[in-house]
């Protein structure tokens, strides 16, 4: 997302965060005691939205056109 929306956007989804293994997925937020002890600064991971949530739009470069 980062990449296609040239750096406007930094986010993701729960089902992709939870594969990472230090998002809770009970809680529905980055495990914060997994991220200390792994030393992961919290402010550098993507926000994590619903899968049908609005990830911005490509940058137009990349396809000739704008793309949801």
């Amino acid at each position: 997302i980062w990449r296609l929306t040239g750096g406007k956007v930094h986010a993701t989804d729960a089902t992709n965060a939870s594969r990472t293994l230090v998002y809770n997925i009970e809680k529905n937020e980055w495990d914060d005691e997994l991220l200390a002890i792994l030393g992961i600064p919290a402010r550098m991971l993507p926000q994590v939205k619903d899968c049908a949530d609005d990830y911005g739009i490509t940058e137009k470069s990349l396809f000739g056109a704008e793309i949801r």
